[in-house]
């Protein structure tokens, strides 16, 4: 079991450092300039790992409101990189709603 734990570990450390390296990257403030004076996109939304995970990425969203543009990146924090994942040219806003009570169906 530890031995499969360990496997699991190591192939997550090792997948996150080839994300990196195996993605459109560049340096934060470059992408933060490009994706602005380009597309008109700002940062809106972030997403953070647990607290109890030792993990440097950070999940970001651009968007430009007027022309409804939009771009998803991985920032990686230890290395100051941010790493393309997709863009689109339309987006909706989903209201929130109460959350479910443990057990209830869907």
């Amino acid at each position: 079991m530890k031995l499969m734990i360990a496997v699991i570990l190591s192939s997550l450390f090792i997948m996150g450092s080839a994300f990196a390296q195996g993605s459109q990257c560049m340096p934060t403030d470059a992408f933060d300039k490009m994706a602005f004076e380009r597309f008109g996109e700002s940062k809106v939304w972030m997403g953070f790992p647990k607290l109890d995970r030792n993990d440097s990425k950070v999940l970001v969203l651009y968007e430009n409101k007027k022309t409804r543009s939009w771009t998803m990146v991985v920032l990686v924090t230890q290395d100051n990189m941010t790493c393309y994942i997709a863009s689109g040219d339309d987006f909706i806003y989903i209201e929130p709603k109460e959350p479910l009570k443990k057990g209830t169906n869907m």
